[in-house]
């Protein structure tokens, strides 16, 4: 019961959003889309791409730990 008010509050929190901040939203994307980028972006465009995958990714031997750490936890409240 609790997840489904859950699911439904954080959706009707977006809709409501989406709905009544729809032309703001849309007059900032389009003018986004069309305007010059900031001094931010253009400093980093100078930097090359750094390198992503040792990030992107989680060895296999630290996922086990971590599902059976989240796995003692639920149990452990579970249990209380």
């Amino acid at each position: 019961m609790s997840y489904g008010l859950s699911f439904l509050s954080i959706t009707a929190t977006i809709t409501h959003a989406i709905i009544h901040f729809w032309k703001p939203i849309q007059l900032r994307f389009t003018r986004s889309v069309r305007e010059q980028p900031d001094i931010h972006a253009e400093l980093m465009d100078k930097y090359p791409q750094g390198i992503l995958f040792p990030y992107q990714r989680i060895p296999p031997d630290r996922l086990t730990v971590y599902v059976q750490f989240l796995n003692g936890i639920m149990h452990a409240s579970s249990v209380s």
